[in-house]
């Protein structure tokens, strides 16, 4: 089986931008979606923090293609925006219904 390897004529600070990228949206999400987890519910707030980082992921390459490492840059902030939902709804469930593991 054939795989075909795409090579990008980036330069080293660009892939740096790509790469950094996610956490740039990450960290400064990090307290707005945490107040909104608690405010909400972590019920959809987590469908959202898994399926959309996971399509994003799963076009990067058509993403990267299209748009070049501008567009892609945007599509991992957004990856970062989203994927910090995880983490908040898992805390949020955790301190809700950490009463169902005491002693019974």
């Amino acid at each position: 089986m054939a795989t075909v390897w795409t090579t990008y004529s980036w330069s080293s600070g660009e892939r740096g931008v790509v790469l950094s990228s996610f956490f740039w949206g990450y960290l400064v999400s990090q307290v707005p979606f945490g107040y909104m987890t608690a405010r909400v519910g972590p019920k959809w707030l987590m469908l959202a923090g898994v399926l959309g980082p996971a399509a994003l992921a799963a076009f990067t390459p058509l993403i990267a293609n299209w748009g070049g490492w501008q567009l892609l840059c945007a599509s991992r902030v957004l990856q970062g925006l989203l994927q910090v939902h995880e983490k908040e709804c898992h805390s949020n469930s955790l301190k809700n219904n950490s009463h169902l593991w005491g002693k019974h």
